[in-house]
């Protein structure tokens, strides 16, 4: 298994987490601020598909999340 994918997952599941448990854009900003800090990943949503993905500190895409 991939480390890097590993982390960027997790990363995945506790944003979707706290967005479904209706936490407001300030604490999800919050939430991606301690993940870039402790994993060096912040989660987004694309623009052309709408679809949460994870990217590394650089830009580069881990993980799109296809649900």
């Amino acid at each position: 298994a991939n480390p890097t994918a590993n982390k960027a997952f997790k990363c995945l599941q506790a944003y979707i987490k706290a967005y479904n448990s209706g936490e407001s854009q300030k604490n999800l900003d919050k939430l991606n601020a301690e993940m870039s800090n402790e994993v060096g990943m912040v989660v987004y949503r694309r623009r052309q598909d709408n679809k949460l993905c994870v990217k590394n500190l650089n830009g580069k895409d881990i993980i799109v999340n296809n649900d």
